[in-house]
């Protein structure tokens, strides 16, 4: 769930295991991570002596990877600086929705990977009116957020990335599965975020009224947090 911060259990750790674990079935020797902020998936590739390199177009938060002693490009994944098939696969954890331009960085991907590429990113199940709610405040937060500057686009739908991937990765096989751990989210949690971001935003934008509406709604139907969509494409 975009904006918002907790102390309580988070179901974001079991979505990374599921999409390490299921990279890992594909025997890789090289990853690439694109977006990759500090390395946290790079310190676990290399910990299981896989070679890695990242992309990250924050500068703080290259120079944090680096201090820990890994490989991490200063580029964005629209301009990835890598050679045709010089990485097994690529990878991208909760970030699709952070590029720009996600065909471009689909096109880059299929360009450098070898055996496949895969996108592990944020989703909310439409058939659920608690997953209904948090959706909504997922747009919500993310369209304050692209008000001030910043690159936030709304979540894909898994028909979005299946075709999206189909389109910009023709040669590949692709392997999509979601996952939802339905963790309620209280009023008190939500309104919190909710006005802390807020306080961001320039008045009378009609964002007070938006989130108000949002708050109605979760007293009505309960919040829960997000899902995720892990998607794999295998390049025979």
């Amino acid at each position: 769930m975009q904006n918002v911060t907790s102390p309580r259990p988070r179901p974001h750790g079991t979505y990374r295991d599921t999409f390490y674990a299921k990279l890992m079935t594909h025997h890789p020797e090289t990853v690439v991570d694109f977006g990759c902020g500090s390395g946290a998936l790079l310190r676990r590739l290399r910990g299981d002596g896989i070679r890695s390199e990242g992309l990250e177009p924050d500068k703080d938060q290259v120079l944090e990877a680096e201090r820990a002693d890994l490989t991490v490009h200063h580029a964005t994944a629209e301009h990835a600086p890598f050679a045709d098939n010089s990485f097994d696969w690529v990878v991208s954890e909760f970030t699709a929705h952070h590029f720009a331009d996600l065909p471009a960085v689909c096109q880059q991907a299929g360009r450098i990977a070898r055996k496949g590429v895969a996108f592990l990113d944020q989703w909310y199940d439409p058939a659920i009116p608690s997953q209904q709610v948090a959706a909504g405040f997922d747009r919500f937060c993310k369209k304050i957020d692209r008000a001030s500057g910043m690159i936030h686009n709304d979540s894909l739908s898994t028909d979005d990335l299946f075709n999206m991937v189909q389109q910009t990765i023709p040669q590949a096989r692709i392997e999509l599965q979601t996952m939802l751990v339905p963790i309620p989210i209280p009023m008190e949690e939500l309104q919190m975020a909710g006005e802390k971001l807020l306080r961001t935003a320039q008045p009378d934008t009609g964002f007070r009224e938006e989130f108000a509406a949002i708050c109605q709604q979760a007293r009505a139907h309960g919040m829960t947090d997000d899902g995720a969509s892990l998607m794999f494409a295998t390049i025979d």
